[in-house]
This record gives C-alpha cells, sequence and structure tokens, in this order.
C-alpha cells in the first residue's frame, strides 16, 4: 500500500477519501466511514513517519490544526469518557472493537444521541462540543485525529487520554462531567 504522496505531491488515497469525509460531516452530525482505502500499517518501522505525513497532508487539505495519537486499550478491556471538546474528532478503529455512544445539547429540547459499534479498519467522526464514551474490546488500537482551532493542540483544550501503560484502567474517566 501506498501512503507516500504522488509524484505531483497529492495526498495518498487514504487521506483524500478521510478529508472528503470531513468536508462533508463538517459543521453536521456524526459519521462512520467503511474506507475504501486502506490505512498503512500503524506499527512498524515506518509509523511514525506515516503518522507525520497524514497530519501533515490533512492539515493542507482541511486547513485546520491536526494532531494523530495512538491509543492502545488495556488488556482487560477500556471505557474512554470525554465530555466533548472545541475539536474535531476522528476515530480510527485501528484494531479490536468498540462500542460508541454520543451526545449533544445535553438537558435541552435540541439534545441528540448516536450510538454505533465500530470494528477494526472503520472510522467515526465525532464533531465538537459532543460528549461520548467508548467500551473497548481488549487491546483495541485506535489513531485518533484531532482537527481543531489553533488553541486545540497546545494539551489545553484535549481530554488526556491515558498513554502509558501505568494510566491505563479497565475502566478510565477521562472527562470531569461522565455522563
Amino acid at each position: 500500500m501506498d501512503s507516500t504522496p504522488s509524484a505531483n505531491g497529492a495526498a495518498p488515497p487514504y487521506v483524500m477519501e478521510m478529508a472528503q469525509f470531513l468536508a462533508v460531516h463538517h459543521g453536521q452530525g456524526p459519521g462512520i466511514l467503511w474506507p475504501e482505502h486502506g490505512h498503512p500499517a500503524h506499527d512498524g518501522p515506518d509509523a511514525t513517519t506515516v503518522l507525520e505525513a497524514e497530519t501533515r497532508d490533512l492539515e493542507h487539505l482541511t486547513g485546520l490544526p491536526v494532531a494523530v495519537e495512538r491509543y492502545q486499550a488495556a488488556d482487560e478491556g477500556t471505557r474512554l469518557l470525554s465530555a466533548g471538546s472545541s475539536e474535531h474528532l476522528l476515530v480510527h478503529q485501528a484494531s479490536g472493537a468498540g462500542s460508541w455512544r454520543l451526545r449533544a445539547g445535553a438537558g435541552t429540547a435540541a439534545e441528540q444521541f448516536f450510538s454505533c459499534r465500530l470494528r477494526s479498519g472503520e472510522m467515526l467522526y465525532i464533531p465538537p462540543d459532543w460528549a461520548w464514551h467508548a467500551d473497548l474490546t481488549p487491546s483495541t488500537q485506535l489513531l485518533l485525529t484531532r482537527l481543531g482551532p489553533p488553541t486545540a493542540h497546545t494539551g489545553e483544550a484535549k481530554a488526556d487520554l491515558p498513554t502509558s501503560p501505568s494510566d491505563r484502567q479497565p475502566s478510565q474517566d477521562v472527562s470531569p462531567r461522565p455522563w
């Protein structure tokens, strides 16, 4: 699978597909993408280089700051929660599976819900300000692509997901307002 830009500098097909999907859902509700183009290997000697190139390509195509991070669920499974943020979040279920539940407009007449089950290879778009929780199968791997305002990636605006094995617990609350 080719993960490098073509001779004319175009982004790889999987990045173009992600950018088109984000353009369709920008300003809309959540959505699920069943990609036609596979994502390059998530591990291996060039995984960091591939993710850095993906970040640059998405920033160029969307005009938004982008941060891509890997997340590995604990061996016994994990439950993640977020109160939402000002960022757009694209969750790529790299391996394993997860049940996702999203909510917007809590306590208002315009309250909305969205639930889905993601399997390996599928992607979920979570709009800004949508609270969410996920129940992940053991050893699930996610790629979290955050797109947002310039301040979104300074560490102040994002939910702090556990990154080291010692930070992970079977039920991990990453939100001050779980639901």
